[in-house]
Order: structure tokens, then C-alpha cells, then sequence
């Protein structure tokens, strides 16, 4: 084992697209206290603004800005993309499918050319269980898929995206399905609080 790149693997920050959302910023905290360098690339759509931390780095962006991905991909070279941006709360998706679309898929593209041109190791993608569709039977990995929203389709077509992207790169990836996320610091409404939020009424 080479320790030495493995330290300086350790010293490089991770991106995170979507930082200041529920997931990301709660990821980021995890990171920062790990003692990582994180960087948070968010237009700020949903989530706030983070305070200023030691340790972490603010780029207000758009997902679908190639240049500014670029720009800052080469400039803080991480040793790591997590890619949490993304139009996901149900009812905003179906009533503006061209913007889900816009930000979901060509989002993701710009952000895996930007990858592309750089250093970059590990890209962590989230998906989503919406893939799977509606089913009487609980889900598994090897379940079939079968999006019934354009939220499902666009988190279906990136995996495709991903998956095309490791072929044609080598560079390694993970895809993440996330089910019903919940928690404090929730930017949306979700599943989980909703119906605890029944049964105390």
C-alpha cells in the first residue's frame, strides 16, 4: 500500500454538488467533522447558504454551468464528486418536467464532462427508489424499473449516464437509489414526516 498517496488522497476535499440541501449539507457536516476538506457547489435553489467553516470551500453554481464545473474541478482537484443536485420534490417536477429535465439530465452531463477532463477519483451519483415504480412486492437492486414520473425517468436516465461514463473512462462510480430520506433539516416535504405527522393528528 502506498501511504503516501493515500495521505494525499486523504488531504484533497470532496465535492458536493448540492451541498446546501437536506442530504448534502448533512453529509458535508459528516465530512468537516471527519476532518475532510469539502466543497459545496449549490446554487442555493433550496438549501442555505453554509456559514463560513474552516476547512470548507463555497462555489455558488448552477449544475448545468460546464465552464464554472470545469473551473472549479480543475482549481481544488478533489479526490472525490458526490453528486446531490437535483430537482426532486415530486409535485415541482411534474409541473415544470422541461426544468426537471433541464437540471436532472443535462445537469448531470455537464457535470460528468467536467469530470471527464479532470483528475478526479471516486463519483458518487444519487438515484432514487422512484426508478422502480409502484409495486406490490418490496424492492430489491435486481428488481425491474419502471419510472412513472419524469422525476423517476430523469434519475433513471442518469444512471444510464454514469454507467456510460465509467465504460468510457474507467474512472470508478457508485450509484446510490435513496428510498424515503428523512431527518433534521428537511428543505421538502417527504414521506417519513408526513405520515408521523397523521398519526399525531
Amino acid at each position: 500500500m502506498n501511504t503516501t498517496n493515500s495521505a494525499r488522497e486523504h488531504e484533497r476535499p470532496i465535492l458536493v454538488t448540492g451541498g446546501a440541501g437536506f442530504v448534502g449539507a448533512t453529509l458535508v457536516a459528516q465530512l468537516l467533522a471527519a476532518g475532510r476538506r469539502a466543497i459545496v457547489y449549490d446554487n442555493f435553489f433550496t438549501g442555505a447558504r453554509p456559514s463560513t467553516t474552516p476547512g470548507l470551500t463555497i462555489v455558488e453554481g448552477d449544475v448545468r454551468d460546464a465552464q464554472l464545473l470545469r473551473a472549479t474541478l480543475r482549481e481544488h482537484r478533489p479526490a472525490g464528486v458526490v453528486h446531490l443536485a437535483a430537482l426532486h420534490y415530486i409535485p415541482y417536477c411534474d409541473a415544470h418536467p422541461v426544468d426537471t429535465i433541464e437540471v436532472n439530465v443535462a445537469g448531470t452531463q455537464a457535470l460528468l464532462e467536467a469530470c471527464r477532463e479532470t483528475l478526479v477519483g471516486q463519483l458518487v451519483f444519487a438515484s432514487s427508489a422512484a426508478v422502480y415504480g409502484v409495486s406490490a412486492e418490496p424492492h430489491g437492486e435486481d428488481a425491474r424499473v419502471a419510472p412513472q414520473d419524469v422525476y423517476g425517468l430523469s434519475k433513471r436516465f442518469g444512471e444510464e449516464q454514469v454507467a456510460a461514463f465509467h465504460r468510457q473512462t474507467g474512472k470508478p462510480c457508485t450509484v446510490a437509489r435513496f428510498f424515503n430520506v428523512f431527518g433534521r433539516g428537511e428543505t421538502n416535504p417527504h414521506v417519513i414526516p408526513e405520515i408521523l405527522r397523521q398519526l399525531r393528528e
